[in-house]
């Protein structure tokens, strides 16, 4: 009879642990389809956060432009470092590059100091045209999803935008 037994409880031990098995994998499942319909607004989000951060340096600098008497070049204390850096401001006190090459990169690096990069995808920037009359640069930045935003160096203007696929 305790062979039986033994058999036996073996039989449900093996039952109880497929029946978690199937659980943890029905879990696992909902998981996974739940962070890929989510996907999207994660970028989105992600995405908004580094407009915002752009914008928010783009504000930074012009208030320290406006404190320092409007100087031609602004210096920034950056926490966690000793040196300031120095960022190039046009005449209205925006941010701004005196370049002709490669004008919306330079500019997004002195904004966000990180690689033009987001969630493992580039960031395109594209400089649509330079402001004939207000003498600035629109830029352009924007990844695979369709989302972007562009910078006025002449007003200091960012708008986020999404094209609907």
């Amino acid at each position: 009879m305790s062979i039986d037994l033994r058999i036996e409880k073996r039989g449900k031990a093996i039952v109880e642990l497929i029946i978690v098995i199937v659980f943890l994998f029905l879990l696992m499942i909902t998981f996974i389809s739940h962070f890929m319909t989510q996907k999207e607004h994660i970028s989105e989000a992600g995405f908004n956060r580094i407009a915002n951060v752009f914008f928010s340096q783009v504000n930074v600098i012009r208030s320290q432009w406006l404190m320092d008497r409007k100087p031609k070049k602004v210096r920034l204390s950056v926490m966690g470092k000793e040196q300031k850096l120095l960022m190039s401001v046009n005449q209205w006190g925006w941010l701004d590059v005196e370049d002709k090459i490669l004008v919306c990169d330079k500019i997004w690096q002195l904004a966000v100091d990180m690689p033009m990069e987001f969630m493992k995808s580039p960031v395109s920037a594209v400089q649509l045209k330079t402001d004939v009359e207000q003498q600035g640069h629109v830029c352009r930045y924007g990844i695979n999803s369709g989302q972007y935003f562009e910078y006025r160096s002449a007003t200091g203007q960012v708008t986020q935008y999404t094209i609907d696929k």
